[in-house]
Order: C-alpha cells, then structure tokens, then sequence
C-alpha cells in the first residue's frame, strides 16, 4: 500500500502517491529556481501548473490516485 498526499494544482485538487508528489515537488522547485530571475516568473509557474493539472485531469478521469509513472510521463511531455 502506497501512501497519499491530497494537494492542489492551479487550483483542482489531487491524491498523488508520496512518491508521486515528491517528484512533482521537485520539479516545481526546480523550475521556480530557474526561472527566478525572470519578472513573469510567478507568470510562468502558473501557467506551467495549470497545464499540468489540465494534464493531471485527463488522467483522472479513470482512476483516482496520480502515481510516479504518471508524473514522470506528465514531466517528459512538459520537458524540464
């Protein structure tokens, strides 16, 4: 059994496996980093989480609980 974080992204909330959310995390902190300099950064994270929850939507739509291989796919068509 896998436990479960509940957050929400750009608004829509989401059960991630902990592994899941982790990762999701961490990419967001990355690209937060990155794009720190940048005076439409809080632009920017936006969009790319909302995108991602659109993403993250489509998926749900047969299961209930976002897992890492989801993630990961999610994170490989929005690259890094």
């Amino acid at each position: 059994m896998e436990p479960t974080v509940r957050v929400s992204i750009a608004g829509m909330a989401f059960t991630l496996e902990q592994d899941a959310y982790q990762r999701v995390d961490d990419y967001l902190q990355a690209l937060r980093a990155h794009f720190s300099n940048k005076p439409d950064a809080d632009e920017i994270i936006a969009d790319i989480e909302s995108r991602m929850s659109e993403l993250f939507q489509m998926r749900s739509k047969s299961y209930n609980v976002v897992t890492l291989s989801d993630v990961q796919e999610i994170i490989s068509i929005m690259g890094n």
